[in-house]
């Protein structure tokens, strides 16, 4: 399963309460995390197999703001 999450130049809280810009998969794991948070919320007696399921069925193209190419690697729930 493979999302398509921002992790590049993400605002993230530093030190003393200051804000600063960050990149990688501890700035995307949060979006994944919270996406099964939410289709959680909305069906708790789902399983995890029927919410990777429900999330495979939400893929949507994704274009890369960099290139414009598309990639089928995006994942949009509707809720």
């Amino acid at each position: 399963m493979t999302f398509a999450a921002p992790g590049t130049n993400i605002d993230s809280t530093v030190f003393a309460g200051a804000i600063s810009a960050k990149s990688g998969t501890s700035m995307a794991a949060p979006h994944v995390a919270a996406a099964f948070a939410l289709l959680r919320q909305q069906n708790p007696k789902m399983t995890v197999k029927q919410m990777q399921e429900r999330l495979l069925q939400a893929n949507v193209m994704v274009a890369d703001p960099r290139t414009g190419s598309l990639h089928n690697h995006g994942c949009a729930v509707d809720l």
